[in-house]
């Protein structure tokens, strides 16, 4: 059995390290004390196409699984960024 990642998941890891770059701790410290919604983070994952991850296709999203979408919250993981409920809850409401 192949446990290496594909080109694709590693490009979906890789994302998740670059949004947390542009998205620092300093933009959450900043939303927390404002007790605001991280909007701008959110709206970039999702004109990225990364919010409706595990979405079927035919109701706009990637249909990706969930080993893809464990890539991308391994990648938002490096700088504990809190964002599991943004994408996962898409899908999750879905049924």
């Amino acid at each position: 059995m192949d446990f290496q990642i594909t080109d694709e998941q590693r490009m979906i890891y890789e994302y998740g390290k670059s949004l947390v770059k542009k998205f620092d701790r300093k933009y959450w410290v900043e939303k927390a004390r404002q007790h605001a919604f991280p909007a701008e983070m959110y709206q970039q994952a999702a004109d990225d196409g990364f919010v409706g991850l595990m979405v079927a296709e035919e109701y706009g999203g990637a249909g990706l699984g969930m080993l893809e979408m464990a890539l991308l919250q391994e990648g938002l993981s490096n700088e504990g960024i809190p964002l599991l409920s943004l994408i996962v809850g898409a899908t999750m409401s879905m049924g």
